[in-house]
């Protein structure tokens, strides 16, 4: 019986090491819509609703409130300069620098207040595992990561160029390296050396 159990055990384990998760150029590439809510005050009478729409570099993230209160915010990952397109009549944030460090700003105080949702409403509520693309989780996770590169880092991403690591600085670990020769040149996301 105990060899029974330790093999079931095996087979679970082998099974999640060969679904590795997805990598940085599925994530760029995916087209998604996830939409997670849960109770809010008072009294988890209310609900509070965080929404990522990704649709080819475009990633739309949405968050209602107690159903009168949505806020709105439009990112091209592969577009520069890198900035925040927020509300409905939109209104340009430009990144100006790094805002780590307590650097103020327009910008950072909206990637603050994006982070922030996205944590707190998305990945901490949103059903399913992290490595799957396919699950609200999994969608959550690569918005949050491609905000973080772009909109953090000051990284423009590139779907038509390998290399793009959007995993770098996430604080999450990285799937292995795809097979095959590297890339030749820099990564899609960094400048050429001078």
């Amino acid at each position: 019986m105990r060899f029974f159990k330790s093999s079931l055990l095996a087979l679970a384990l082998a099974d999640g090491a060969a679904r590795a998760g997805f990598g940085s150029a599925e994530c760029l590439d995916a087209s998604f819509e996830v939409a997670v809510s849960r109770p809010s005050a008072p009294f988890g009478l209310l609900e509070r609703e965080l929404a990522i729409g990704k649709e080819g570099c475009v990633l739309t993230v949405s968050h209602r409130q107690w159903r009168f209160r949505l806020r709105r915010w439009v990112v091209d990952v592969c577009r520069e300069p890198v900035h925040i397109k927020k509300g409905r009549a939109p209104r340009v944030l430009r990144r100006d620098g790094d805002c780590r460090g307590g650097a103020g700003g327009a910008f950072c105080a909206e990637l603050g207040t994006i982070e922030e949702l996205v944590k707190d409403d998305g990945l901490v509520f949103a059903e399913g595992d992290r490595e799957d693309l396919s699950s609200d989780h999994g969608k959550t996770w690569c918005g949050f990561l491609l905000l973080g590169a772009h909109l953090g880092e000051g990284r423009v991403l590139s779907r038509g160029r390998p290399g793009a690591d959007v995993f770098r600085g996430a604080g999450g670990k990285a799937p292995p390296p795809a097979e095959g020769p590297p890339a030749e040149g820099p990564p899609a996301d960094e400048p050429p050396a001078d």
